[in-house]
Order: C-alpha cells, then sequence, then structure tokens
C-alpha cells in the first residue's frame, strides 16, 4: 500500500476519499459525516420503500406523489405517469362521487397533521378491479406516506360467513314453522279423539238405545 502510494504522488495519500476507503485513524469533517450518514440513510429507506410487501405512496404536502413502490404498482396497476399528484389519484382510484371526497376529506385531515387513523375504502385499480382496502397515513418531514393493507378477502370471508349464518337462520326458522304445524295437527287429532272418547263412554253408559247416523241418515 506504501509502494502503491509513493507511485501515485502525495495528492492520492492526502485524499478524504482514500482515507476513508482505508479506514485511517484520522477523523472525517462532522459536517461530512452528517451529510455521509444521512445519505446512508436516504439509500436504506429507498431500498425498504422499493421492497415493502405492501403497496407505498409518499405524497408532498403540495399533493404531488414523489414515489410509488413496486407493490403499489403491481396490485393497483397505476406508475408515476398515471398518477402526477394526488387529485389524479382521488378521480381514478374512486369513480364513485360521493366516496371521493370522503376519501379526499380524510387525506387533507391527515396531511394537515390532525389523526384520521385506519380507514377502510373499495379502491379501483387501473384494470377496473375493485379491493378493499384500509389506508393509513405516516406523516413524513414534508409530505406523508400512504400504506395500504389488501383486506379484500377478509372482506369477502365476511360476507361469505354472514350469508351462511343467514341461511342458517332461515332454516331454523322453516324448522320451527315445520315443528309448530306438526305440534297444531297433533293438537287437533288429540282433541278429536278425546271427543270420540267422551262420545264413546256416553254411548256406553247410556241405559237408552242410541242410533247414530250420518247426515244422509244413514
Amino acid at each position: 500500500s506504501r509502494q502503491l502510494d509513493q507511485r501515485l504522488g502525495p495528492a492520492h495519500a492526502a485524499s478524504p476519499f482514500r482515507m476513508l476507503a482505508s479506514r485511517s485513524k484520522l477523523s472525517l469533517n462532522p459536517s461530512l459525516e452528517a451529510f455521509l450518514a444521512q445519505d446512508k440513510d436516504e439509500e436504506r429507506f429507498q431500498r425498504l420503500f422499493d421492497r415493502a410487501p405492501l403497496p407505498l405512496a409518499l405524497v408532498a404536502d403540495d399533493g404531488v406523489i414523489l414515489r410509488l413502490n413496486e407493490r403499489f404498482r403491481a396490485v393497483f396497476g397505476f406508475s408515476l405517469e398515471d398518477l402526477p399528484n394526488a387529485d389524479a389519484w382521488f378521480a381514478q382510484a374512486y369513480p364513485d362521487p360521493t366516496l371521493r371526497e370522503r376519501a379526499r376529506a380524510t387525506w387533507q385531515s391527515a396531511t394537515a397533521g390532525n389523526d384520521a387513523g385506519t380507514r377502510s375504502y373499495r379502491i379501483t385499480a387501473k384494470d377496473g378491479t375493485q379491493r378493499e382496502m384500509m389506508i393509513s397515513s405516516i406523516p413524513q418531514p414534508q409530505g406523508a406516506l400512504a400504506l395500504f393493507i389488501d383486506i379484500s378477502e377478509q372482506k369477502r370471508a365476511e360476507q361469505a360467513l354472514a350469508a351462511a349464518l343467514e341461511e342458517q337462520r332461515a332454516q331454523r326458522l322453516a324448522a320451527l314453522n315445520l315443528m309448530e304445524d306438526a305440534c297444531a295437527a297433533q293438537r287437533t287429532a288429540e282433541a278429536a279423539a278425546d271427543q270420540l272418547r267422551k262420545l264413546s263412554m256416553a254411548v256406553e253408559q247410556s241405559p237408552e238405545k242410541i242410533l247414530i247416523t250420518d247426515l244422509d241418515a244413514r
């Protein structure tokens, strides 16, 4: 290494990048250290952002969409060219005007610093398919990070369960109605049998002869 420094000359030996690469004992300027640390943090954030398993969107305070991660593009089909700003997102993701204004109001409240919490919305993708999403916003120094959690399967499961429970309730109600009809028929039959039994006892105990005929006197 010393022979290489001698060949390259003193300028190379004194270079701060050379000292950084060789991990010399000389400390860097504090402002340079802070700059390098910030640059490394930003690189790490971008890497995590792009590889996150959930759809993410980074939005500036003025509504400009700065970045969309890979999962966002895969799930919704939109690119930055499709969504230059938040207005474009609301127009395409929420075709229904009422739902669009509700989503926009929630987002504006969140970007204003209010705790909007996590809300569920039906979002329309670029190909027209709809997904149920839980959306939350995380404040950033100059904007906000929007995070999307797909709950479409959960919603479908809840709807299927509700339908199954409703079907069971209808079946139970039908079974109860049949039981009530059967009980009513049994009570009618028992009442008729009781009347017949009383009539039979009356005939047997009567000292007079009794002639029983039908309506036609037969």
